[in-house]
């Protein structure tokens, strides 16, 4: 109660609520439960069929958006460039996208995938030769865990119908802001 209460006060002055983890289906996941006892608020999406970021809340409150982001950094990242943040550039008046940089990178190793997901790879990104795009080296880790998100240059995109990509192939990186 006293998250939903928080919740309502926030409400009550913005546009816009983000919630941070309780976003999956366990015991001490809550979110979910308090975004549907907020007045008038409709559930759009529970999960959405990308990685990370698998467990997202999409919810409104009339014009309001209401997000319950997943609560490991690298997965509330991601959600957050893909939806959050195209919101709160169209608010702004300002073109609805990403708002991050795509560039063709070539991948330094095979990357595996499942299908069914798109996936979102932190990459490094190496420039060996300046007539060439720069290789993309994943950075694996938890996506719980702040240091290869740091590390990482941005984002490489691996489609939803793909087994992942080969050693050597192009493929589309959504640069990080500087």
């Amino acid at each position: 109660t006293t998250m939903l209460a928080a919740c309502r006060e926030a409400l009550a002055e913005a546009d816009m609520l983000l919630l941070s983890g309780g976003s999956s289906v366990g015991k001490r996941d809550f979110t979910l439960k308090v975004l549907e006892q907020l007045d008038n608020s409709e559930l759009l999406a529970h999960g959405v069929a990308i990685r990370p970021g698998k467990p997202t809340i999409l919810a409104c409150q009339g014009n309001k958006a209401l997000f319950g982001l997943p609560g490991h950094v690298a997965s509330a990242m991601v959600v957050f460039y893909l939806f959050v943040r195209p919101l709160l550039r169209r608010i702004a008046g300002m073109t609805t996208d990403l708002g991050l940089l795509p560039i063709q990178a070539v991948t330094g190793e095979q990357i595996p995938s499942a299908i069914g997901r798109e996936e979102y790879v932190r990459v490094q990104l190496v420039r060996e030769n300046m007539d060439q795009p720069p290789v993309a080296l994943p950075i694996y880790g938890k996506s719980g865990l702040l240091t290869p998100l740091i590390k990482a240059d941005g984002l490489l995109v691996i489609d939803r119908d793909s087994e992942g990509l080969d050693k050597g192939v192009t493929a589309r990186v959504l640069l990080f802001p500087a």
